[in-house]
C-alpha cells in the first residue's frame, strides 16, 4: 500500500519519543512497559475513584496515558507534544471541527438505523430548559471519558508503534486493545466490539493525520454526546444521561439496531464507520505522526518541511528530490 507519512513534527520526533525508526523489537518493549504502567495506574486509580462515576473514570484513563509517558520518555519537556497534546492558537479550532465530525457520524448511524426501522420514538422535547440542561451535563459528563481514551489509546502508545512498525499494524493493535477494554461493558455484542474497533481505527488515523489527539478528542466527545444527550439513545451499553433533550429507543432486530447496547452495537454503526476508517485513511497523504510543529529529518535544510514515513509504506517521489522509503514516523 502506498501512503505516505507527512511528519511535520518536532525536530527528531525519535528521539523526543525515545525509540528508532524500525527498532520493532525496542518499540514492542517499549509498549509492552507502557501497557504494563497503565494497567497499573487503572488499578491504584480505579479503585480511589470508585463511586466517582464515569468523570472520575475518564480522570483515571487520563492519568493512565500521561504519567507512563511521563516516565518513559527521555526528554520530559516534550511530553505534551509526545502524547499529542501540544497546545497551540487552533486547537479550539480542532476541538470544534472534531466536535461536528463526531456529531454528524453518530446522526448518520441514528439516521440508517430509522430508515431501517430499528429506532422507537419516546418522547420529543419536553422543555427547552430542561433539555438544554441535559445538553450540557453531557458535555460535562463525556468531556473526561473521551479525553483519557483518546489519551491511553491513540498518544504516546500509537505513536511508538507507528515509529516502529509502521502505521497499519500500530492502528489495527490499538484499535484492537481499545475494543477490548469495552468487553465487559453491559449488553455487548461481538458485532458491538467490531464497531468500536473500527471507530477506534478512525481517531488513531485522524490523530496521524491531524498531528494530535485534539480532533479526536472532539470527535470521540461528539459521538457519545449526540447519542446520549442529544437522542437519549445507550452510549456503549450504558444510560448515562438523565434528561436527554430527546428520548429514543432502539427496536427491532437487535442486528441493525443494536439493541440494548445502542447504535454502536448493530451493523448501521459498522457500515458508517468502515466507511469513514476507509476515508480518512486514503484522503490527501496518508496519515503523519502526532506532535505538531516544525519539521527537521536527516537529509534535509533545516527549516524546511521533512518527511518520515513508516517502515511499510513506500515514499513517494517529489520534483527534484529522490524518493526516500526507509523512513519510520508515527497517531487521535
Amino acid at each position: 500500500m502506498r501512503s505516505g507519512v507527512d511528519s511535520r513534527a518536532v525536530r527528531d520526533p525519535g528521539a523526543v519519543l525515545g525509540v528508532e525508526a524500525g527498532d520493532r523489537l525496542g518499540t514492542f518493549l517499549r509498549f509492552v512497559a507502557f501497557l504494563a504502567l497503565a494497567s497499573a495506574v487503572v488499578v491504584a486509580g480505579g479503585a480511589l475513584a470508585q463511586g466517582g462515576g464515569v468523570p472520575a473514570l475518564g480522570l483515571v484513563l487520563l492519568a493512565a496515558g500521561i504519567l507512563p509517558s511521563l516516565l518513559l520518555l527521555p526528554r520530559r519537556g516534550k511530553v505534551w507534544e509526545a502524547v499529542g497534546l501540544g497546545l497551540d492558537a487552533g486547537v479550539v479550532r480542532s476541538l470544534g471541527n472534531g466536535l461536528l465530525l463526531g456529531v454528524g457520524l453518530a446522526a448518520a448511524v441514528v439516521g440508517l438505523v430509522a430508515v431501517a426501522g430499528g429506532i422507537e420514538w419516546i418522547r420529543g422535547v419536553e422543555s427547552w430548559s430542561s433539555g438544554l440542561e441535559g445538553l450540557v451535563a453531557g458535555i460535562a459528563l463525556f468531556t473526561l471519558p473521551a479525553a483519557g481514551e483518546e489519551v491511553l489509546f491513540r498518544g504516546y502508545g500509537l505513536q511508538i508503534l507507528v515509529w516502529g512498525w509502521g502505521s497499519g499494524p500500530a492502528v489495527g493493535l490499538t484499535s484492537g486493545l481499545f475494543a477490548g477494554l469495552h468487553g465487559g461493558n453491559p449488553e455487548v455484542t461481538g458485532v458491538a466490539l467490531v464497531n468500536i474497533g473500527l471507530a477506534g481505527a478512525f481517531f488513531a488515523i485522524v490523530a496521524l493525520r491531524t498531528g494530535g489527539l485534539w480532533v479526536p478528542i472532539g470527535a470521540h466527545l461528539g459521538w457519545n454526546w449526540c447519542l446520549g444527550a442529544l437522542f437519549g439513545l445507550p452510549v456503549s451499553g450504558l444510560h448515562l444521561v438523565e434528561r436527554p433533550l430527546l428520548r429514543l429507543d432502539t427496536a427491532g432486530a437487535v442486528w441493525v439496531s443494536g439493541g440494548p447496547f445502542g447504535p454502536e452495537g448493530g451493523v448501521a454503526a459498522g457500515v458508517v464507520l468502515a466507511a469513514a476508517v476507509v476515508v480518512a485513511w486514503r484522503k490527501g497523504e496518508g496519515p503523519r505522526p502526532a506532535g505538531g510543529g516544525d519539521a527537521r529529518t536527516d537529509g534535509t535544510e533545516e527549516g524546511s518541511e521533512g518527511r518520515v514515513l513508516p517502515p511499510d509504506h513506500d515514499a513517494p517521489e517529489e520534483p527534484g528530490r529522490d524518493a526516500r522509503g526507509n523512513g519510520g514516523p508515527k497517531p487521535g
